[in-house]
């Protein structure tokens, strides 16, 4: 969805129009930044690097009454004493063999999602997103809890990787107030799977939830069992080094948006591959998917990171769309089914498989 036209390169410039237009940037000074020079539309970037946000898609309401075979859905509170109130979507399917009231009900897997949007714009409520998560939950037989984290600039990292912890506690609370006589969640006490966790995230989520996995390496978070990681063309950026030499990935005015004042491309929040992949080959992280499309300007990026995290002996396995922009799955194309299919699959069968971690 924000496959950027800043991706195409001047010809006979030898440098992307992004690097241009952010070079004329700089030069220039004191004016606000449009979707001519970013991307996003709606977006506007001031000179002190705050921002005015005008909806690009329509948020939806969730929908707590479902028809059958349909998908139900509702807000929930994550933590509201958190500055930017986290809160998240949660979505259970209400069909004949999983109804939303019922003596013997089947407990299902839950997938953890964080939206995408550059770290900037978008949130669990956007049309968009809320549709992805309805077909996943249909058709993955799965309950979806969509997170809203605090966004950038207001919000830099790592305030969203925190907002995602606090989700996970948030579900580990769940998960011990089932088991331990407390008041949890009425639709996760009766549908979820605490020990069947995925973690997914898509773009800016993509990399909120490979962080998030950093984190939980070191966390005891019992009930819960995290037996997927989900990468759907997750954003990274920073400097690509190539048989020709080195050029860097990504809009540089968005991460300045999103990292910590000061920090440039190659911090580890946008680009993991600039620490050695000794520093996670020792961690136990879940069995990965990683999906890319071959049309995404990340795409060069994206590749080097599942060469890397190969390459620290973690479990990843790696699927390419070759003619697939950024976001191609929150439309109706030709390769939208497969898409959905490999994710299912790798959620079925890890989900099954009786040493995932």
């Amino acid at each position: 969805m924000l496959s950027l036209a800043l991706s195409l390169a001047t010809r006979g410039q030898g440098k992307s129009r992004e690097m241009l237009v952010e070079e004329q940037m700089e030069t220039a000074g004191g004016e606000d930044v449009t979707v001519a020079e970013h991307g996003i539309p709606g977006l506007v970037i001031h000179p002190d690097d705050s921002v005015t946000r005008s909806p690009m898609v329509p948020d939806v309401p969730a929908k707590s009454q479902a028809e059958q075979g349909e998908i139900a859905s509702r807000d929930v509170i994550i933590d509201s004493s958190a500055s930017s109130c986290i809160w998240a979507r949660l979505f259970v399917p209400n069909n004949v063999s999983t109804p939303l009231s019922s003596a013997t009900p089947e407990r299902l897997p839950v997938v953890v999602f964080f939206h995408g949007g550059a770290f900037v714009v978008l949130s669990a409520a956007t049309g968009l997103y809320h549709q992805f998560c309805e077909k996943l939950a249909k058709e993955a037989n799965v309950i979806v809890l969509s997170v809203n984290y605090g966004l950038a600039p207001e919000h830099r990292l790592p305030a969203a990787y925190d907002d995602a912890f606090s989700a996970i506690k948030w579900l580990q609370s769940q998960g011990v107030a089932l088991y331990h006589g407390g008041d949890p969640d009425p639709w996760l006490a009766l549908h979820a799977d605490f020990s069947s966790i995925f973690v997914m995230g898509d773009s800016a989520g993509g990399n909120i939830a490979y962080h998030l996995s950093l984190r939980l390496a070191h966390e005891d978070i019992k009930p819960l069992r995290v037996k997927g990681l989900v990468l759907i063309q997750p954003s990274f950026g920073g400097t690509l080094k190539g048989a020709e030499g080195s050029t860097c990935i990504g809009n540089r005015r968005l991460w300045r948006l999103a990292l910590p004042p000061g920090a440039e491309m190659d911090h580890f929040f946008c680009n993991p591959t600039s620490q050695p992949p000794s520093t996670v080959q020792n961690l136990v992280l879940p069995r990965t998917a990683v999906l890319l499309g071959g049309l995404d300007r990340m795409h060069d990026k994206q590749h080097e990171f599942v060469t890397w995290l190969m390459s620290a002996k973690q479990d990843v396995e790696l699927t390419e769309f070759k003619n697939a922009t950024h976001g191609f799955y929150l439309f109706p194309r030709d390769d939208t089914p497969a898409f959905f299919e490999k994710v299912l699959y790798f959620i079925h069968r890890t989900e099954e498989s009786k040493d995932s971690s």
